[in-house]
């Protein structure tokens, strides 16, 4: 415990962490041992040895005000810096226009469903960067829920991926937790046959293969579109490295899903 909470040894560069805990605030002060600055001290080297860091974060600049910092890939995270009043908008740009942010969002989505003990009930959901939920059905269709807006409440509805296209509403003006249960309800009426695509756990099963060669065609020539590399920064992005549902994430992204 005196490790834990009430040492100053300002020169530890390593922290091992091997206590798990549920208690943010302990996370940061046993992390917090290994923070304090030294001359010649650069960085500390943080092992992880229970999946603590997965649950919690530590507090920076950016995120006493609420950004999502960690959102940003780990090699663009040195992009973010000037005014913190600034940051919000380097934030923003860096996460929607990244594809390696699409992946690490879509990955956070059921930490997050976790933390706010919402039943997402199984479906593969991707979260857009407006904060609504996204379900490819194929044929360019999607089933979308609302980001919730100050009362709590959303809609659902589906979406054809077309310009001029609009809402097919299934329900509005309703909780979030509900909105997850209609989309079940509704999509094991109208597409069991289409399961592999909305079930998550079916897509993750398929997903673990490496990406296919038509994903990288696909993926190649989608992003050296003109329009697409204006947007997008795929720079020090290897497709190829991606499995196949990691590549159906970007897919989706590049054509507006």
């Amino acid at each position: 415990m005196v490790f834990t909470e009430g040492t100053d040894i300002p020169l530890i560069e390593t922290v091992i962490a091997a206590r798990p805990t549920v208690n943010a605030s302990l996370y940061t002060q046993m992390i917090g041992r290994g923070l304090r600055l030294y001359k010649g001290k650069k960085y500390l080297t943080l092992i992880d040895c229970v999946g603590a860091s997965g649950r919690h974060r530590l507090c920076t600049a950016p995120t006493l005000l609420g950004l999502d910092y960690l959102s940003v890939p780990l090699k663009k995270q040195t992009l973010v810096t000037g005014m913190l009043t600034q940051m919000q908008e380097t934030i923003e740009l860096l996460i929607n226009n990244t594809p390696r942010s699409w992946i690490l969002n879509v990955q956070k989505i059921s930490l997050w469903a976790e933390n706010n003990e919402i039943n997402m009930r199984g479906i593969n959901w991707k979260q857009g960067c407006d904060g609504s939920f996204t379900c490819s059905l194929g044929n360019n269709l999607r089933l979308i829920i609302d980001a919730a807006d100050n009362l709590g409440k959303t809609s659902v509805y589906t979406l054809k991926n077309k310009k001029y296209s609009y809402p097919d509403v299934i329900s509005e003006d309703v909780a979030l937790q509900n909105a997850f249960d209609i989309a079940y309800e509704y999509l094991v009426k109208n597409y069991s046959n289409s399961k592999p695509l909305w079930d998550k756990e079916s897509a993750m099963r398929w997903g673990k293969k490496s990406i296919s060669e038509r994903q990288i065609k696909l993926i190649n020539r989608m992003k050296n579109n003109y329009s697409n590399i204006e947007k997008f920064d795929f720079s020090d992005f290897d497709v190829s490295t991606l499995n196949q549902y990691e590549a159906s994430i970007v897919i989706d992204r590049l054509m507006g899903n």
